[in-house]
């Protein structure tokens, strides 16, 4: 088994772990009277908050990715060890970056819902 395998493998029982510990929190009973109301404000709250947290992690990483790609990219000289030319780099890397920020914000976003579903 290759590194590359065993790495995508582990991710995947990863998944399917957070997958089974998801639905079951989200089967548990949610609460009745005040307790659902309240469970309600904090959903909400929670929710804006993860489109905010989204919105500004989206715009920093616009800047940060930039950045990358104009380092890397454009201004870096390519050196005898470098796998790919400089431009190749600067593409990968700043795509590397922006896949790491959307997946933060996707997990940032599954995790409330799942946590305030509950």
């Amino acid at each position: 088994m290759t590194e590359l395998t065993l790495i995508f493998a582990v991710g995947v029982l990863g998944l399917a772990f957070a997958g089974y510990l998801a639905r079951w929190v989200l089967v548990r009973p949610a609460g009745e009277g005040e307790m659902a109301r309240v469970a309600a404000l904090i959903r909400t709250a929670a929710e804006g908050f993860s489109r905010k947290q989204g919105s500004i992690i989206g715009a920093l990483s616009a800047v940060l990715g930039g950045a990358i790609f104009l380092a890397y990219g454009l201004l870096r000289r390519a050196g005898v060890s470098d796998p790919v030319p400089a431009l190749e780099l600067g593409v990968w890397l700043t795509l590397s970056f922006a896949l790491g920020a959307a997946s933060c914000v996707a997990a940032g976003r599954v995790a409330t819902a799942i946590a305030t579903r509950t």
